[in-house]
């Protein structure tokens, strides 16, 4: 759903700033959002379990650094650690 998401921003001329709990997935999206990206648009990416305060305050650092000013945040983190949900 992430990925969708950020190829939906790209494609409307969006900068953005992916991460991932996943080294292989993040790298699988860049390459597959790269070509998406209109010319002015920026892209950084960083792995990240941004269930991690520390992680996740990195990442947002690293992505202010290279894009400038955030206008969205988009959250999408999923993932069950239960094996009953109800």
């Amino acid at each position: 759903m992430g990925r969708a998401v950020a190829e939906l921003f790209a494609r409307e001329g969006a900068s953005l700033v992916l991460t991932d709990i996943s080294g292989s997935r993040l790298t699988d999206s860049v390459a597959a959002i790269t070509p998406l990206l209109r010319t002015s648009a920026k892209l950084t990416a960083q792995r990240a379990d941004i269930t991690q305060a520390g992680e996740a305050a990195a990442m947002v650092a690293a992505g202010h650094a290279a894009i400038g000013q955030v206008d969205i945040a988009v959250n999408i983190v999923g993932g069950i650690k239960a094996k009953v949900l109800f």
